[in-house]
C-alpha cells in the first residue's frame, strides 16, 4: 500500500509540473498579450505630438520603447512597429527615420529652451537692477551649459563695460568685467553676428564700432581706475583714441593720460627744484658744471613731461566744449594755464594758441618713453642762473563717464563734473620768479627758456 501511494504521489507531481509548465509557456508568448499591447499603443497615441509638454512626450518614448522591447515581433501591432521604426505620412509613405530619437531630441532641445529661458530671466533681471554678482552669476551658469549659444556675445557684452554703466558698484567687479571685455571683443572680431537690429548686447545695445569702442575704454578704465595699474591701461586708452566711435573724443579718455603724466611732473619739479639747489658756487669748476648738468637734465626731462601733461589736457579741455561740461572745462583751463606758465614762463599768455595747436596734431603714444626736452640758451649779460618759476599747478581730477542707456550707442563723460585744485609740491607762490639765484662770474645763464 505504501508503495502505491507513493506511485500515486509522485504521478500527481508530475502531471502537476507539466500542467504548470503549459501555463507557463502560455504567459510567456507576448503575442497573446492583447491587453499590454492595447495599453502601450493608447499611451502612445495619447501623449505623442510635439506640442504637447514634455513630461506627456516622455510617456510616449517609455511606452514605444516597451511596446518594440514586448511586442516587437508581434503581428498584431506590426503596423504600430512599422512607424515606429520607419515613420510614414498620411498617404503610409515611409520617412525611414526611427521616430523615437527624433522624439528625444526634440524632448531634449524644449527642455533646453526652457532652461535657457529660466537663465535669461535671471540675467534680465539681475542686469536691469545692476545686481552684478547676480548678472555673473547668471552669466557664468549660462555659459557653462550653453556654451555654443548664438546669443552669447549679446549676454556677455554688459558685464564687460560695469565700470562704465555704474561705477559706484564696479569696485567689486573689476577683474569679471575686464575677463567679459576681453571675451567680448574677441567674439565680435572674430566674427560674431549682431542681432536682427545690426547691434550687440541685451539691455545695453552698440553697434559694432561702438561696441568694440566701449569694451576696449571699459578695460582701460577697470585696469587703471580699478586695480591700479595705470601703465597697463594705456595701450587701452590710445587704442580708444583711434578707433572708430564716441570714445574718440571722450575727454575723459585724455584727461585720464593727462592723469597717467602728472604725478612725473609733480616728482620732477621737486628733483629740478632740489638739483638747482644743490648748485655749489664755490665748487671747483667741475664740480660745479657737474651740478649745472644735473639740473638740466631734471629740467629737460621736466619739459617732457610737461608736454605731454599739457597736450592731453588741451585736447580734453577742447572736446568738454559742451555745457554740461563747463565746471570741468574751467578747472582744466587753469591747470592748462598753470602748466603752461611753468614750461614756458616768458609767454604764458600764448597757452590758447598752443591749445588750438596741439587739436591739429596726432596724440603722442602715452606707451611709449617720455624724450627729455633741452631748451637752447640764451647767451645774456647777465651772470646770475636762473630757472623757471615752477609755480604750483592743481591737481585735476578726472571727468566722470555716463552709463549708456538702453538703446545706446555712446559713453560720455558726465555733466558737472568737477576738477578739485591742490597743490602740486610745497613750492614758492606764483610772484617769485625763480627757486634760486647765486652769482658767479664764470657761469653763463642756466635759464629755462626756448620754443616747445
Amino acid at each position: 500500500m505504501k508503495t502505491i501511494f507513493r506511485f500515486l504521489s509522485l504521478s500527481a507531481l508530475v502531471a502537476g509540473l507539466f500542467a504548470a509548465g503549459s501555463v507557463a509557456t502560455f504567459a510567456q508568448d507576448p503575442c497573446a498579450d492583447e491587453t499590454g499591447q492595447n495599453d502601450l499603443r493608447k499611451t502612445i497615441s495619447e501623449n505623442y505630438g510635439f506640442k504637447l509638454p514634455t513630461s506627456q512626450r516622455k510617456l510616449a518614448v517609455e511606452a514605444a520603447k516597451q511596446l518594440l522591447e514586448k511586442y516587437g515581433s508581434c503581428g498584431s501591432v506590426a503596423d504600430m512597429v512599422e512607424w515606429l521604426n520607419t515613420g510614414y505620412d498620411k498617404d503610409k509613405k515611409p520617412f525611414k527615420q526611427a521616430q523615437i530619437p527624433v522624439w528625444e531630441e526634440r524632448i531634449k532641445r524644449d527642455e533646453s529652451l526652457v532652461e535657457r529661458k529660466a537663465i535669461l530671466d535671471k540675467y534680465d533681471k539681475a542686469v536691469q537692477s545692476k545686481n552684478w554678482a547676480d548678472s555673473i552669476a547668471a552669466t557664468n551658469e549660462f555659459m557653462s551649459k550653453f556654451p555654443d549659444d548664438v546669443d552669447m556675445v549679446h549676454v556677455i557684452l554688459p558685464l564687460g563695460i560695469i565700470p562704465l554703466m555704474d561705477k559706484e558698484k564696479s569696485a567689486a567687479f573689476n577683474n569679471d568685467s575686464i575677463k567679459f571685455a576681453k571675451l567680448t571683443l574677441s567674439k565680435i572680431k572674430g566674427g560674431a553676428l549682431a542681432k536682427k537690429n545690426g547691434k550687440y548686447g541685451f539691455n545695453y545695445e552698440f553697434d559694432k564700432d561702438e561696441a568694440i569702442s566701449a569694451l576696449t575704454y571699459s578695460i582701460g578704465y577697470a585696469t587703471f581706475y580699478g586695480l591700479g595699474n595705470k601703465q597697463a591701461a594705456l595701450p587701452y586708452f590710445f587704442e580708444v583714441t583711434k578707433l572708430p566711435g564716441a570714445g574718440q573724443k571722450n575727454p575723459a579718455i585724455y584727461n585720464t593720460i593727462g592723469e597717467y603724466y602728472f604725478p612725473e611732473v609733480q616728482r620732477l619739479i621737486g628733483e629740478a627744484k632740489a638739483a638747482l639747489t644743490a648748485i655749489d658756487d664755490k665748487a671747483a669748476e667741475d664740480v660745479r658744471a657737474k651740478q649745472e648738468a644735473d639740473y638740466k637734465a631734471k629740467l629737460a626731462m621736466l619739459n617732457g613731461y610737461l608736454e605731454r601733461t599739457m597736450d592731453a589736457y588741451a585736447r580734453a579741455y577742447t572736446l568738454a566744449s559742451t555745457p554740461e561740461f563747463k565746471t570741468f572745462r574751467d578747472a582744466t583751463y587753469k591747470t592748462l594755464q598753470e602748466l603752461y606758465a611753468i614750461r614756458h614762463p616768458e609767454k604764458k599768455d600764448t597757452v590758447d594758441v598752443f591749445i588750438t595747436a596741439t587739436a591739429s596734431k596726432a596724440l603722442p603714444d602715452p606707451t611709449s618713453p617720455v624724450p627729455p626736452i633741452s631748451d637752447p640758451e640764451p647767451t645774456t649779460s647777465s651772470t646770475t642762473p636762473t630757472s623757471a618759476p615752477l609755480t604750483a599747478a592743481p591737481t585735476p581730477a578726472k571727468p566722470g563717464t555716463t552709463a549708456p542707456t538702453k538703446p545706446a550707442s555712446t559713453v560720455a563723460p558726465k555733466s558737472g563734473a568737477t576738477n578739485k585744485s591742490s597743490s602740486v609740491v610745497d613750492t614758492p607762490s606764483t610772484s617769485e620768479t625763480s627757486l634760486k639765484s647765486k652769482t658767479t662770474s664764470k657761469t653763463t645763464v642756466v635759464r629755462k627758456k626756448g620754443t616747445r
